[in-house]
């Protein structure tokens, strides 16, 4: 690390220092017993989590540094970063829509559904529309420190009901803020507001426990359907997490006993939650369809049944060597790693999940004390706790154990199609709430038990200990981890020889929030980010170089601004979003299987070791098939020799070929063989039977269409139009019988029109839209609309009719008992454990 970039450490500190002072200062008001919120409580928790995330993103504020990072992290910069550019200027220039043509060929709004409705796009768009695209990484860190703050502040509400003292909450709520996830997963990948959902998800569940009114049963409504319309990927696994947290805290929250009380209780929860889930079939259902019948990640999956993969994965569990890293994580995510590539022989890759790396691996990174207020935890319960709480304790730890050690869970999160731990968020919450609970009775309250001290800081040491024998570049935190682990023995000491309260027990805080921010430091700093000179579309000199042969490209074609595709065999991969052009290649990992297919088939070096990596660039040597895909253009920064084009400008580093005449994205052919009859034929045959004329067509197309034998030389390029990123047109002279392919990924949704008349489609050229064409003039008009749309809203009008019917009659029902707005007499009181 550069250190010079961090001299704002030093001002930081002193500020620290005076915070630290103020709670030293204000400590008998900060240990009164409180059931409620006070000011002075979320003053003081919103100015410790504004100084840690100073702290942490001081120099992505400045500029300094851009928020993107070009390591393990490149997700951002390459998929993401270039996205948001896009939604941004679509956004602006009212073009945005269901279909996004510049998303490599095309991909539905279904598939990047996550990233478009992550609420937190409320943040960046706007601020980036009125600041402008400059000032996108700022955008980003804004947004990143809203989902902090806000889980902060939910999640201090949440400890209300747990914890009756506010120091207690401050220090669970800054853990929480501050945990692994949200500093990995929850930076500007849009999976990061699935913990700020699930912690308003778990604040309503508790409010509505205790007590019904109807702004609280909508909230759950409206916090359940948000959930899903926001991530259908995420809110799956949001509802499970809010799932099991209801049925665990039932039994303590309400007080109720029997059966009976407990099923009416989980109905009182439940109708909320599932009419919520029917408002979200509005995005579910359409999302749903293109998922299980388009997604490569899907389609293409070559999975066993889902019974056998549940049983799979129910017997399967993580290599032994993983339990040394999963401690380690436990108490900071970036002891062993912070961006290095984790050695094989460290935490081997399994059958059942090959991605160990940083990001993939399970993220807590709670605290330095995270064993020894666990472990406190674990005694308080065992000696204080009711029979009921202990059995309820028991199964929460049983199942965040599971979660990292067994694969079903993971894999449930993920509907069973792969092992993923993108919902370690869960483990947060019971996590931080007996952290929370432990520094309450056994700091606050009482002293903590001596051997259980010893025990869990010579685990924490060994931990430690393991972590700086085998970390790739984390030993600066390790080592502070150390000291901290030392300091917060001492204290723990001190305290429990009854030294002075009011200054041990802050610093015992302290030093708890202190290393989950130290960590966090290194996890978001000693990476390889991004500057203004690599930051897509900010100031790189080959973006310039090409906005320039952009602008050019535009001024030769005037009458036909969006007809015809670029191939920019340079740069990034998402080139075309982040310069707003219909490109070819693409990053994109939820590619549509037909244009898969396509690529595998017939230009399979253009597939970058995954299919999600769509490159064209590695193999140029192609003019047959870059026609068929419609470039008329070709940037790059070399000199290239490719057939049928000519080099007509330069701009800086970057050279510019045209296309010799026609091209466009739609194509005529009046021959035609089927896919199965040219199965055997390799790609190179396959490209010389299209270029010759031929096009390759399913076998579910008409059947006077399979096999057309015009004698015609080639192939014909038509004159098209993109009249918007959901609606193409076409004028088409066929002289016969023909297929007209066009060049837009087959996929359901899109709907012809052939001279105002509906008319099928099929499979063309293995991955494309083909249309029957009868001989003659004929005016084409194919428009997209996401499959299930019309039943997703008939279903979403559906439950918020039945929510509506169902808050009426409950309404009436509290007020003609007339309990409405009362407490549940049988609420159990805060500082119940869960």
């Amino acid at each position: 690390m550069n250190w010079s970039l961090y001299v704002y450490l030093g001002p930081l500190c002193i500020l620290a220092a005076i915070v630290l002072a103020i709670y030293v200062r204000l400590y008998d008001r900060l240990t009164v017993p409180s059931e409620r919120r006070t000011r002075l409580e979320v003053t003081l928790l919103t100015a410790t989590i504004a100084l840690g995330i100073a702290t942490i993103y001081f120099n992505y504020f400045d500029g300094t540094s851009y928020f993107a990072y070009r390591d393990v992290g490149s997700d951002t910069v390459d998929q993401y970063v270039p996205y948001y550019l896009d939604l941004i200027r679509k956004v602006g220039s009212g073009t945005l829509g269901t279909w996004n043509m510049n998303y490599g060929l095309g991909a539905s709004f279904m598939s990047y559904q996550s990233w478009t409705l992550d609420p937190f796009c409320l943040v960046v768009v706007p601020f980036t529309l009125l600041m402008g695209q400059d000032h996108l990484s700022l955008a980003l860190v804004i947004a990143q420190s809203l989902k902090m703050l806000l889980c902060g502040l939910l999640f201090d509400h949440v400890l209300t009901f747990y914890c009756g003292r506010p120091l207690s909450r401050i220090v669970g709520s800054v853990l929480y803020a501050f945990c692994g996830f949200l500093l990995l997963w929850g930076q500007h990948y849009w999976i990061g507001a699935s913990i700020v959902m699930a912690t308003l998800m778990m604040l309503l569940l508790e409010l509505l426990m205790r007590r019904w009114t109807m702004p609280r049963f909508w909230g759950l409504v409206a916090a359940s359907a948000a959930s899903i319309i926001m991530s259908t990927y995420s809110g799956f696994a949001v509802m499970l997490f809010s799932l099991a947290y209801a049925l665990l805290r039932i039994p303590v929250a309400t007080g109720g006993r029997g059966v009976r009380a407990y099923l009416t209780q989980l109905w009182r929860l439940a109708v909320p939650v599932a009419c919520g889930v029917l408002v979200s079939c509005v995005t579910l259902v359409p999302y749903a369809v293109a998922m299980l019948q388009e997604s490569s990640r899907v389609v293409n999956s070559g999975q066993g049944t889902l019974p056998s993969r549940m049983a799979g994965y129910a017997r399967g569990f993580v290599p032994l060597r993983w339990v040394p890293y999963l401690l380690s994580r436990l108490l900071g995510n970036g002891l062993v790693s912070v961006s290095a590539e984790l050695p094989k022989g460290l935490v081997p890759a399994t059958h059942e999940f090959g991605q160990t790396n940083v990001y993939e691996m399970v993220q807590m990174g709670f605290s330095v004390g995270a064993v020894i207020l666990l472990c406190q935890f674990a005694w308080w319960e065992a000696r204080h706790a009711s029979k009921r709480e202990k059995v309820l304790a028991a199964v929460a730890g049983i199942l965040c154990v599971l979660y990292c050690v067994n694969y079903f869970l993971p894999a449930l999160t993920n509907v069973f199609s792969a092992v993923r731990y993108r919902a370690c968020f869960a483990l947060a919450a019971p996590s931080c709430i007996a952290m929370s609970i432990a520094f309450e009775r056994c700091f606050l309250e009482d002293s903590p038990n001596l051997p259980v001290l010893a025990t869990s800081s010579l685990a924490t040491m060994a931990i430690l200990a393991w972590s700086l024998l085998r970390t790739q570049d984390g030993r600066l935190v390790c080592l502070y981890f150390l000291v901290s682990l030392v300091a917060l023995l001492a204290l723990a000491v001190a305290r429990a020889h009854a030294a002075r309260m009011s200054l041990v027990v802050p610093l015992v805080a302290a030093v708890l929030l202190s290393s989950s921010v130290v960590d966090g430091f290194f996890v978001t700093n000693s990476r390889t980010w991004c500057t203004k000179d690599n930051f897509p579309n900010a100031s790189a000199s080959y973006e310039a170089d090409m906005r320039a042969a952009l602008r050019f490209i535009h001024s030769q074609d005037p009458s036909e601004p969006a007809t015809y595709r670029i191939s920019a065999a340079m740069g990034d991969l998402n080139a075309s979003l982040a310069q707003g052009f219909m490109g070819v290649d693409s990053y994109n990992s939820t590619i549509n299987s037909n244009i898969e297919e396509f690529y595998k088939g017939i230009w399979p070096h253009a597939i970058r070791g995954i299919s999600a990596y769509q490159a064209t660039r590695d193999d140029m040597a192609h003019p047959t098939l870059q026609r068929l895909l419609g470039v008329r253009y070709v940037l790059c920064t070399y000199d290239l020799s490719l057939a049928g084009y000519e080099r007509i400008n330069t701009f800086g580093q970057v050279r510019v070929y045209k296309a010799q005449g026609q091209t466009s994205l739609a194509t005529v052919y009046e021959r035609s063989v089927t896919e199965s009859s040219v199965s055997s034929k390799s790609p190179t045959r396959l490209e010389g039977l299209i270029g010759g004329g031929t096009a390759v067509v399913s076998d579910g197309a008409p059947n006077s269409y399979r096999k057309l034998e015009s004698s015609t030389s080639g192939p014909s390029s038509v004159r098209t139009k993109v009249e918007s990123q959901t609606h193409v047109t076409c004028n088409v002279f066929a002289s016969k019988r023909a297929v007209c392919m066009v060049a837009i990924p087959y996929a359901r949704g899109w709907s012809v029109k052939v001279d105002g008349r509906e008319t099928g489609t099929f499979r063309t050229n293995y991955g494309f839209i083909g249309i029957a064409l009868r001989p003659g003039r004929h005016s084409i008009s194919i428009t997209y609309r996401p499959v299930g749309t019309e039943i997703g809203i008939a279903v979403a009008a559906t439950g918020l009719l039945a929510a509506l019917l169902t808050s009426v009659v409950m309404s009436r029902r509290q007020g003609s008992t007339g309990k409405e707005g009362t407490p549940d007499p049988q609420a159990a009181r805060p500082g119940v454990t869960a």
